[in-house]
């Protein structure tokens, strides 16, 4: 049994990190952004598999940074690239790699 649990960790980790590589950061978001807003932006870059913004539950808004997660790692590249600074709700955004090494420190 403890080898099945073992077992199911490693892939839950393996399926975090597989994620993040197809996943950029996105820094100075509105505090009004919402996932949906987020999503239709990112997606001229290609299809958006999820979007994570953490909400401060005490003050009742958006933390101002999320995570934007690609079905593949061409979109991510496309992201990153893109020359014009990109700009939502009036915030010059920041959009950065997700790196999972750097996370976990």
């Amino acid at each position: 049994m403890r080898l099945t649990v073992v077992n199911f960790f490693r892939q839950v980790g393996q399926q975090a990190r597989a994620n993040r590589e197809n996943s950029v950061m996105v820094k100075n978001l509105s505090w009004l952004s919402s996932t949906t807003e987020v999503k239709e932006y990112f997606l001229k870059y290609g299809e958006v598999k999820n979007v994570y913004l953490p909400f401060d539950e005490n003050q009742g808004i958006y933390k101002g940074y999320g995570f934007v997660e690609f079905r593949n790692r061409n979109s991510v590249h496309d992201a990153l690239d893109d020359p014009h600074r990109p700009k939502l709700d009036g915030n010059i955004l920041t959009v950065l790699k997700a790196n999972p090494e750097k996370d976990k420190k």
